[in-house]
């Protein structure tokens, strides 16, 4: 059921894709089209009696957990917002930690910046950042977006967080100028 669902999965994160691909990336070109894989791939566990989704979403769940930030700062490079975002909200209903899901939701609106994305993306961090569990550019890029909307002393609070979690940041010293500022 497992590679079933990992070639479904696939196609749903396709169909929520704004920009969709032309054709088959080169690696799949001398294989079975992905609808087809994944109906073949599901009747082959059928007829082996393997167990259902809980197991292999447990599995999944843990397996993307030690890979999370690598996988989605990758996924966020895409600029694949549609794909991106329902990617989140599986991540999420996985059972990945909130603080990394929203702190990626927050990335994607930083970085996709359109109409409103600021607010989305400082109410993601927001929420990231109360779970208690966020990476720390969390406390860097919402302190951006502070800085941005001209709250600065939020905005020191969340660079000070930053440099205490981060204390050999390679931004330090942007930092530490953006904590000199007056308020």
């Amino acid at each position: 059921h497992a590679c079933a669902m990992v070639w479904e999965s696939l196609l749903e994160e396709e169909e929520h894709a704004v920009a969709k691909r032309d054709k088959a990336p080169q690696f799949l070109s001398t294989h079975p089209q992905s609808e087809g894989r994944a109906e073949n791939l599901r009747a082959l566990a059928e007829s082996y009696g393997y167990p259902g989704r809980q197991g292999f979403v447990d599995r999944h769940a843990l397996a993307l957990s030690s890979q999370y930030l690598n996988f989605m700062e990758d996924q966020i490079d895409t600029n694949r917002y549609g794909r991106t975002e329902f990617m989140l909200d599986r991540h999420e209903s996985l059972g990945v930690r909130p603080g990394l899901v929203e702190f990626f939701r927050g990335e994607m609106y930083r970085q996709r910046a359109e109409e409103g994305d600021a607010e989305l993306a400082r109410s993601a961090y927001e929420r990231a950042v109360e779970s208690g569990e966020c990476p720390s550019a969390c406390y860097r890029n919402l302190g951006y977006i502070q800085l941005k909307a001209k709250d600065l002393a939020a905005a020191q609070e969340n660079f000070r967080r930053y440099l205490d979690a981060e204390p050999e940041a390679t931004d330090r010293e942007m930092i530490e100028f953006y904590l000199a500022e007056e308020p």
